[in-house]
């Protein structure tokens, strides 16, 4: 059993495997000890049930193609996403294998400006994985760039560190998805490497005498699989999000998670039921 192809699981953390084509088949080899869901056609979750367990093989049937691997529980797990976002001769599966997406803005020094002239501020238009050139994927993706466009409206949703600084700074609603601009401030001499980006929706709900017992949360995965996992030293980004709308009571919110690739930090943002209602709509 060699590194490359094992994947590592915990029973207290989710594990995620992003596939280029829709999922047809998952099969554990041992049901009892693992779990594995398939969401959004192209994605896998994985997670331990019992810790201690044995070795166990995982195969994936996507589109005309299969994977194996063999999951290991560990306390901790490396990482949390693995992508194969591969297509056969080994590029990126985009919308008609162009590029388009992915929309970043890099400015040294730090800066934390938002201007969106691409001129101004040296904007490149980098892939989206898309997992298929759908109509709905193809609109969502004019959306997103309509996004980028817009100057910073939000001031008050983000965190800020040291060397790091992270907001949201658009929010736009459709019919179908909540779009999400967000900029990443890297203030340090080093990289800040991403291991992914996650969304979850919590809710509220009335227990009685005024008390409140809060639900499991609802993951939610982008529209695209945003290939953009490394922030260049003294530099910003500019990350633009897709993701499935939910309906949230009004004590509802939108969880944003920051997870570093190589570290232990997991950053948040918060963003209300109302924040999100109340944000206008993109045509």
């Amino acid at each position: 059993m060699s590194a490359q192809d094992t994947i590592e699981v915990s029973v207290d953390n989710t594990v995620y495997l992003t596939f280029p084509d829709k999922i047809e088949m998952v099969d554990l080899g041992k049901i009892e000890e693992y779990a594995a869901e398939v969401s959004n056609d192209n994605l896998v979750k994985v997670k331990a049930l019992v810790s201690g367990s044995k070795a166990s093989t995982i195969m994936v049937k996507y589109g005309q193609n299969y994977k194996q691997f063999f999951l290991q529980v560990v306390d901790k797990p490396k990482k949390y996403h693995y992508s194969f976002m591969q297509n056969q001769t080994g590029s990126n599966t985009n919308i008609d294998n162009i590029n388009v997406g992915g929309i970043i803005s890099s400015q040294g020094k730090g800066s934390s400006s938002d201007n969106n002239g691409s001129a101004k501020n040296n904007v490149i238009l980098e892939n989206y994985n898309t997992g298929g050139a759908t109509d709905e994927k193809r609109e969502a993706l004019a959306k997103c760039i309509k996004v980028n466009e817009i100057p910073a409206e939000e001031q008050t949703l983000g965190f800020i560190s040291k060397f790091l600084q992270a907001s949201i700074t658009v929010i736009r609603n459709d019919k179908k998805n909540t779009y999400l601009k967000i900029s990443i401030n890297n203030k340090s001499s080093l990289p800040y490497k991403l291991d992914f980006i996650s969304f979850q929706y919590f809710q509220s709900m009335s227990k009685g005498m005024g008390k409140q017992k809060r639900k499991a949360p609802q993951d939610v995965y982008p529209v695209f699989d945003n290939k953009n996992d490394e922030i260049p030293p003294l530099a910003l980004k500019k990350l633009v999000y897709a993701i499935p709308s939910f309906a949230l009571a009004n004590n509802g919110y939108l969880l944003v998670n920051f997870r570093e690739k190589e570290g232990d930090r997991v950053l948040k943002i918060k963003i209300t039921s109302d924040k999100i209602q109340s944000s206008a709509i993109i045509n």
